[in-house]
């Protein structure tokens, strides 16, 4: 398995996370899927992010961002509980841990850097 292998991977199972939320009534929209050099270290300057270039799944296309298409962000604690459990369940990981709940990232991410040019 490669780097290309590794992103249609994630974006699989970012797709079927999303095919969830959809049938549990609450469809999302992902966006960020990748950040490039410049817009991840205007990210971390807004404060956006706590990660400069290279340090984020964004980064390496295995890490997403969303939002509810009916809701936006603004929705009670039990949505994001709910997505990090529907993350675990497709193989995904969610940053609701570290405050980042609304992202979700291929676990092990940081394994596939060496193999991407930075």
């Amino acid at each position: 398995m490669g780097p290309h292998d590794a992103i249609r991977d994630f974006q699989q199972r970012a797709q079927l996370f999303a095919e969830l939320w959809s049938q549990a009534g609450y469809p999302i929209k992902f966006h960020s899927y990748y950040r490039g050099p410049e817009e991840q270290e205007d990210a971390f300057r807004r404060g956006a992010s706590k990660a400069r270039f290279g340090q984020s799944s964004h980064n390496f296309g295995l890490g997403a961002d969303y939002h509810f298409l009916k809701y936006g962000w603004k929705v009670p604690k039990e949505f994001w509980e709910y997505g990090d459990s529907l993350a675990r369940y497709v193989g995904l990981e969610s940053g609701i841990s570290y405050g980042d709940a609304n992202h979700i990232q291929l676990p092990g991410w940081k394994a596939w850097k060496p193999y991407f040019l930075v």
